[in-house]
């Protein structure tokens, strides 16, 4: 099977502007359904952003934790507390 290239243009959702910075703004899971990036408020707070290709709409990550969590659904599970989301996204 050959891959086909896609491309698309999105926007942050709305409040937010895309993060830019020496941090990995997004990230790509293997099977290429999702994407998570780093929202950035007016106020600098930053917050992850879980969003389909086949949607318009993202829906925010839990904040102030690095979580695992199963896209297909499922509680959170809590890798570490008190963390920013200065290290970017990634799957």
């Amino acid at each position: 099977m050959t891959a086909v290239p896609i491309a698309f243009a999105f926007l942050p959702a709305e409040g937010t502007a895309f993060s830019s910075g020496y941090d990995v703004p997004f990230a790509l899971p293997p099977d290429g359904r999702y994407f998570v990036y780093v929202g950035v408020k007016a106020d600098g707070s930053r917050q992850l952003w879980l969003r389909p290709l086949s949607s318009e709409f993202a829906q925010p990550m839990p904040a102030h934790h690095l979580n695992k969590v199963r896209v297909a659904g499922g509680p959170p599970q809590i890798v570490a507390s008190n963390v920013s989301t200065y290290g970017g996204a990634t799957f």
